[in-house]
């Protein structure tokens, strides 16, 4: 037995397009805004450690994506994303006896 699509009424607020023969509405929506944040290169320069470096970044607000795009424009060296995320959720070591 064949089910019968459901149909929906749209948003009185939202634009909506149908193809022809079919009742599945799409709704359009613009694209998310892509949130920048923005970082002192000469500071990161300054910093010696790709961790540290990371975890600059971190600290800023940026996601781990952003970090390692950015990290590999700045390198000119592939910073991975997994990398971003084994600094991050590893915590740091401490000096012994210090």
């Amino acid at each position: 037995m064949a089910r019968k699509p459901i149909e929906t009424e749209p948003a009185a607020d939202s634009p909506v397009t149908q193809s022809e023969g079919s009742a599945a509405l799409a709704v359009a929506s613009a694209p998310a805004p892509v949130e920048t944040v923005s970082y002192d290169p000469e500071r990161l320069s300054s910093i010696t450690t790709l961790s540290g470096r990371i975890r600059y970044l971190d600290g800023l607000g940026m996601k781990r994506s952003a970090i390692a795009k950015t990290l590999s424009a700045h390198r000119g060296k592939p910073v991975l994303y997994q990398h971003v995320r084994n600094v991050l959720i590893t915590p740091r070591k401490t000096a012994i006896g210090g």
